[in-house]
């Protein structure tokens, strides 16, 4: 058989077998047990990492539930002090007018049986209230739960305008974020005003009580209380339909075209009527004068 180059790819050295199998053996051994002691240190790690997360969600339920209960004894104990809060004589609360249907300062001059009899303050004015309908002189609206909306200038939007505390319809003209105001233009008037973003409302909400509102009446109260001792207090005005924002900005021209028609109209019929009294003068003096009718003359017969 001839020889071939190339490598070896099997030897047999007798005695040197047992040793290589032996060595084999422990080897493998040491693999398999070296297997063993990661899978074991991998699963415990995985089994601590379960009991953490585990134990931080048992944790934060834990606290979320806390916090619903502590929420839940707070509510209750409100609608228990606003049901058992027994109203007296003299204190001071909110009420609502029947008249418009808003809120004033108000204080309580009698109790009997479930209702009262209400003063408004700076107004002199009182009415019968039921005591369930009563707020007391701190109450704000509950804010709504939804997120805020971010306003942006073109926004249509409903506002409270300063004069008169009463909403408008408006549009947003510019946005200061950082300080929480923007200025709107009250729509079909053109006039503008500062407010803040907070108390803007979306066009389809319903007229309701803002805090923009609120405060409005509060420091039109006090002022009327200011001069409740030197006038006669007046009630909340009612029968006199609500002041509208003032125009402004309104161009020049219109006058002016108003003004020169007016002129114009004036001058017309001045000159008409001085026309016609001419005119009958005229024919006055040229209208033939009657002559007295003449007597017949009778003559004398001697």
């Amino acid at each position: 058989m001839a020889e071939c180059r190339g490598e070896v790819v099997y030897q047999n050295q007798g005695a040197r077998i047992t040793d290589c199998a032996a060595f084999d053996d422990q080897a493998l051994i040491h693999s398999y047990d070296q297997a063993v002691l990661s899978f074991k240190e991998t699963l415990g790690r995985s089994k601590s990492l379960a009991e953490c997360r585990s134990s931080n969600e048992s944790e934060s339920d834990v606290e979320e539930e806390e916090e619903e209960e502590e929420e839940e004894e707070e509510e209750e104990e409100e609608n228990e002090e606003e049901e058992g809060r027994q109203w007296q004589i003299g204190d001071a609360c909110l009420a609502v007018w029947s008249g418009d249907g808003l809120l004033y300062p108000a204080r309580i001059t009698s109790v009997d049986h479930g209702c009262c009899m209400v003063h408004f303050d700076g107004y002199g004015n009182e009415e019968e209230q039921p005591l369930a309908a009563l707020l007391p002189p701190g109450w704000r609206p509950p804010k709504a739960e939804e997120a805020t909306k971010e306003w942006a200038v073109g926004d249509a939007c409903r506002a409270v305008w300063s004069g008169d505390g009463l909403l408008y319809p408006a549009t947003i003209r510019e946005v200061d974020a950082e300080a929480g105001t923007c200025c709107v233009e009250f729509d079909h008037y053109g006039n503008q005003e500062q407010q803040e973003l907070a108390d803007l409302l979306l066009p389809e909400e319903c007229r309701e009580e803002s805090t923009a509102t609120l405060r409005f009446q509060e420091r039109r109260s006090s002022e009327e209380n200011g001069r409740a001792n030197s006038s006669t207090p007046q009630p909340p005005k009612d029968e006199k339909p609500p002041l509208v924002p003032p125009p402004h900005g309104h161009d020049d021209k219109d006058s002016l075209i108003c003004m020169l028609l007016a002129w114009h109209l004036s001058g017309y019929h001045t000159g008409y009527y001085m026309g016609l009294r001419q005119g009958r003068k005229e024919v006055a003096i040229s209208a033939p004068k009657k002559r007295p009718p003449q007597h017949p003359q009778v003559s004398e017969h001697r």
